[in-house]
């Protein structure tokens, strides 16, 4: 089985470079993030595949790092692999909780892009291929380079979008830092498209075995009437074709694609429209290592996001 984009290598490389501590296990990456006033740390490992977690080697490295607990946030199998049942089974049988909170979303569309250009039109939705033809007329270019220009404007996009939205970003260096890294081993594309030499939508996907994933992006809502976003994904599934690339994750989803108050019902709506098949991941867990830190820690990151919230 292959492994999810943030349990690789060059991942783990691009976190220490960035500054967060990131280890392996036998094959199984997690990062570590200090607890303020102690000397203990809090471990998360995205992504991972049950299957390949050892715990007999696990499970004394992090007491050893003085770990309270670790987070398995949405494991890398989702809930229509025969082998759920087991995968669920894994964590039950070391003890783990359901996580007490969540990161990624409960669920992803994956789009295979290794049929002909003319049938992945033809999957689309008649509104993604209407609004194509619209964004053609239009006079919109794209560009897949990759310099200090095209990623202040992919973070000025970003900043927009995340205004827009009320959630926060990541600081203008993790960017740089991530997009360099993948882009020195040919693993990065940075999708910017232009109105009148205007940047109105920029996407990054990033290349992990046959898979390219959408990390992040960012618009320009004064445009939307343009189309823009879903000419920069057509254009940017010709691009990774060339690369040899089989599938595209859209990397997050609404569970419930019925339910309009989701946050990521729109996005998910707008993803799903270019054919792609819509993914359910198992639920997280955390295997505490220690209790009373764990819960300590807990209510102080609960009373952390209130305040983040307030303000």
């Amino acid at each position: 089985m292959l492994s999810h984009l943030t349990q690789s290598q060059i991942w783990s490389y691009f976190k220490n470079v960035y500054g967060t501590i990131s280890n392996e296990c036998d094959g199984v990456f997690y990062t570590l993030h200090r607890i303020p006033f102690i000397n203990k740390y809090y471990a998360y490992c995205p992504k991972v595949n049950p299957f390949s977690i050892d715990f007999e080697k696990l499970k004394p490295r992090l007491i050893r790092e003085k770990v309270i607990a670790i987070n398995f946030d949405r494991p890398d199998i989702t809930l229509d692999n025969d082998r759920i049942g087991d995968a669920v089974k894994i964590f039950e049988n070391q003890g783990a909780v359901p996580a007490f909170k969540e990161t990624y979303p409960p669920a992803t569309v994956i789009l295979d892009i290794t049929r002909p250009e003319e049938e992945i039109l033809k999957n689309f939705h008649p509104k993604h291929r209407y609004n194509l033809n619209v964004s053609r007329r239009k006079p919109l270019t794209i560009t897949f380079d990759i310099n200090e220009t095209k990623i202040e404007e992919f973070y000025f996009l970003q900043k927009l979008t995340a205004s827009r939205q009320k959630y926060f970003i990541r600081p203008k260096k993790y960017f740089e830092t991530l997009i360099k890294i993948f882009a020195e081993k040919d693993r990065a594309i940075l999708a910017n498209v232009y109105y009148e030499n205007e940047p109105i939508a920029s996407w990054m996907f990033l290349v992990h075995d046959d898979t390219a994933y959408y990390v992040y992006g960012g618009m320009n809502d004064n445009f939307s009437h343009l189309k823009a976003s879903t000419f920069l994904v057509w254009e940017a599934i010709l691009e990774l074709k060339k690369l040899g690339v089989k599938k595209v994750d859209f990397f997050g989803a609404s569970e419930d694609l019925g339910n309009e108050s989701d946050p990521y019902h729109g996005f998910t709506i707008f993803k799903i429209r270019f054919g792609g098949k819509h993914l359910k991941y198992m639920n997280s867990y955390d295997l505490v290592l220690s209790p009373f830190w764990y819960h300590l820690f807990n209510l102080a990151q609960k009373i952390r996001w209130k305040i983040l919230k307030i303000f």
